[in-house]
């Protein structure tokens, strides 16, 4: 526990495991049980996803098609683990696509390790889904009166009222959770 405010546990794991000696279940099975000691220790807790890699790994399967595996038991339970964010890397193309290892903008030369570029991208995603997750709720919604107002990147929640005709929504890589615009004006709205 911190004496100095939130403590926050993040794990990007997976692509060594699976190259190793872990099918992707028994590295989903690791990863739950990160996260369960990390809840138990009162953390709060986010989960990446794996990117592409070259070579091969567990049982001679190529690097892509484990990922291919081990991305959608994440996705589909990392909540159910106890996790609170989902970053999402593998949702990037240029990084989670099949082969995307072989792009040297955004992976280096030994196809495993991304760039300052591909670092970005995954910079990105992180951010956005940790402002998600502080950011604003159904109790404590952003309240849009004027138009055009873009969308940021902590708005769950949006309560279009009156004189809001006209919303645009952030880029949507990476997110895990939905997000709501309620209308309660009688105007209509252009999303």
């Amino acid at each position: 526990s911190s004496s100095m405010g939130l403590a926050i546990g993040v794990i990007f794991a997976g692509t060594n495991d699976v190259s190793i000696a872990f099918t992707p279940q028994q590295t989903a099975d690791s990863i739950a049980a990160w996260i369960r000691a990390q809840k138990q220790a009162g953390c709060i807790v986010a989960v990446g996803t794996m990117l592409s890699r070259a070579s091969t790994g567990f049982g001679g399967s190529t690097m892509d098609a484990l990922k291919d595996q081990l991305v959608p038991m994440i996705r589909q339970n990392a909540k159910a683990w106890g996790a609170d964010m989902i970053f999402d890397f593998a949702s990037i193309p240029v990084l989670g696509a099949d082969s995307a290892y072989s792009n040297a903008t955004y992976f280096q030369s030994d196809g495993t390790h991304p760039t300052i570029a591909g670092q970005n991208l995954m910079a990105g995603v992180a951010s956005n889904e940790i402002n998600r997750f502080f950011g604003n709720t159904a109790t404590t919604p952003t309240v849009v009166t004027s138009t055009p107002y873009t969308q940021a990147v902590g708005d769950n929640y949006i309560r279009a009222s009156t004189g809001a005709s006209n919303i645009k929504l952030v880029d949507c890589t990476g997110y895990t959770t939905q997000r709501s615009i309620h209308n309660v004006s009688a105007s209509a709205i252009t999303v």
